[in-house]
């Protein structure tokens, strides 16, 4: 094609640091911590799921063998709020650390990429909310228990807002380095382990949809739905299977790389509406979400739905529309298949005299708002638009027509 025909563009990819992958990763921690600080005081954040699964003991060993004196927050709850985030960066700053290392799911290693920013910041936790922090914080090391929310090496972490129902976040906070050791997710029960996988589908198809997406994210995006659509119902039914974990871990690294790039579309702005309006796991809201996005999509997106469709399954092939559409049943198969709801009326309190208020916080609420106008190709809908797109997610009939 010649260049003048070629629309000039400039292309940025941002990227945490340094990642160590494998089996038996977790090994390494107390080396890498010693190679990151001279301080020997560490502060592992987690959960107390995490900590009573065992999780963190490999963890604290690696350490203590480098000559770390470790303390242990196991303070973080599910869907964080702002108070979680306080009531941790409060046991941070009296354990006073030379490093941390965040241990557990999404919410664990979100807390700890705010604290460790916190921790050398002015200002009050909360006035960094939708914004970055101005400085570079505690070196931190991420260590992920679960495939799907790519939270090791993203620079955003999430938080609930009761108040507004809805969820917001903390922007620039990127771990320092993140080992990722598929052993530490064998024990993940089935139900999480299908929750975090279609999130991982989600940001894998998202990022693919987002007008911000390049040719490096959507190579990226693609090998994870491939990975996914291949392996998710095998660790979600045969836990102990490392060979699915392992493709499931890789999945999640290879999702977080674009979609910490490209950001998300309407099923992570659909997932954070659902998930502070009705309290529901995150993962389950954007599974929720994900095939009408897709299916919303369509009209502005339908070459790259094409290539997801034969991402999610190699025996389809063609090229535009009917492609596209058979890519979507495969992606709302697999959400079937693994036991998730994919409808809004499967949630437990969730009515129909519900939607109107759910359009209006969609279509209003900053935190909805931004993800729409940053990354959505199609933008922030009209009432009438985003009516008909919630009727249809409430609707448990999934139809594309």
């Amino acid at each position: 094609m010649p260049v003048s025909e070629v629309e000039q563009q400039v292309f940025e990819y941002a990227s945490i640091g340094r990642v160590v992958f494998g089996v038996n990763a977790v090994e390494q921690v107390g080396l890498e911590a010693s190679s990151l600080v001279e301080g020997r005081r560490c502060l592992i954040i987690t959960d107390p799921g995490v900590t009573k699964a065992g999780l963190t003991d490999r963890v604290e060993a690696s350490l203590k063998r480098q000559g770390f004196v470790v303390d242990l927050c196991d303070r973080v709850e599910p869907e964080p709020t702002v108070a979680v985030y306080e009531a941790v960066l409060d046991a941070a700053r009296s354990s006073r650390p030379d490093i941390l290392v965040g241990v557990g799911g999404g919410s664990a290693l979100d807390v700890a990429k705010v604290v460790a920013k916190a921790l050398t910041s002015a200002a009050p936790l909360e006035t960094y909310l939708g914004m970055a922090f101005e400085t570079e914080g505690l070196p931190l090391i991420t260590v992920p228990t679960t495939s799907g929310t790519g939270a090791e090496i993203t620079p955003d972490a999430v938080v609930l807002l009761p108040e507004e129902r809805v969820k917001g976040g903390f922007l620039n906070a990127r771990a320092t380095l993140a080992i990722v050791d598929p052993m530490l997710t064998l024990t993940v029960p089935s139900r999480l382990t299908a929750a975090t996988g279609i999130d991982a589908l989600s940001h894998a198809i998202e990022s693919a949809l987002s007008k911000m997406a390049t040719p490096l994210t959507q190579a990226l995006a693609l090998e994870s739905v491939r990975l996914i659509a291949a392996n998710l119902r095998k660790a979600t039914f045969d836990g102990g299977n490392l060979e699915a974990r392992t493709s499931m871990a890789w999945a999640t690294l290879i999702e977080g790389f674009s979609e910490s790039n490209a950001g998300d579309v309407e099923a992570h702005a659909v997932g954070h509406l659902l998930g502070g309006y009705y309290r529901i796991h995150h993962g389950e809201a954007c599974a929720l979400a994900l095939p009408y996005c897709m299916k919303y999509n369509l009209a502005v997106n339908e070459p790259i739905l094409a290539r997801i469709a034969k991402a999610m399954d190699e025996t389809i092939s063609g090229a535009g529309n009917d492609v596209a559409e058979r890519g979507i049943f495969a992606v709302h198969k697999l959400i079937e298949d693994v036991g998730l709801p994919t409808s809004i009326s499967e949630i437990q309190g969730a009515l129909s005299d519900h939607l109107p208020e759910l359009v209006k916080i969609y279509r209003t609420n900053p935190n909805i708002v931004q993800i729409l106008e940053l990354f959505a190709k199609r933008g922030v809908p009209s009432e009438e638009e985003a009516t008909a797109f919630f009727k249809e997610m409430f609707d448990p009939a999934f139809s594309l027509r």
